[in-house]
């Protein structure tokens, strides 16, 4: 149980304040093992605290990362500012990303939204835990294939080898 809140702990401290402490100091931060909108998420709700407009914290973070999260984000963005009411559901699919992208939406509208930020990036920080512990679960299984079909046999002629070897001599 030890080592289990010991992972715990540390992934959401290295993963959080390590990015904090990195855009904070104005150090360029390459964090690619994120979620792309869990990275988004920390740079606007980073942004926002310092007292960046949210718009602004909008296009820095877009400008910071290239993948599909953020190009969805800046088409969708981009439709905003035209003045279209884009339905989010046509640009993302995932709930979080489109509870995250309402909430920007909200933001846009004038209303508060830092608390709100702040309880979806917990939420995300949940469930990316809860898929690394999926993944090391099944680990152990998916290696025991290489274990059974490449390993396994090796130590067998190693093993069986000497003795095949002296009862071929032995009959001839």
């Amino acid at each position: 149980m030890e080592s289990r809140q010991y992972v715990d702990f540390g992934v959401a401290d290295l993963i959080y304040y390590g990015f904090r402490s990195n855009l904070s100091s104005g150090k360029k931060c390459e964090v690619e093992f994120l979620a792309p909108s869990y990275r988004s998420l920390l740079q606007i709700r980073h942004n926002i605290e310092s007292g960046i407009a949210i718009n602004e914290a909008i296009r820095r973070a877009t400008l910071s990362s290239e993948n599909d999260f953020t190009r969805r984000l800046i088409g969708w963005w981009t439709a905003k500012q035209r003045g279209a009411t884009p339905l989010i559901q046509d640009f993302f699919v995932s709930p979080l990303q489109c509870y995250l992208v309402e909430t920007l939406q909200r933001g846009l509208d004038g209303e508060p939204i830092l608390s709100r930020l702040g309880e979806l990036e917990d939420e995300m920080r949940l469930t990316m835990h809860d898929t690394i512990e999926r993944h090391l679960q099944r680990l152990p299984i998916v290696l025991l294939l290489p274990l059974t079909s490449l390993v396994f046999p090796s130590f067998m002629l190693l093993i069986l080898g000497p003795i095949l070897s002296e009862l071929l001599r032995s009959l001839h």
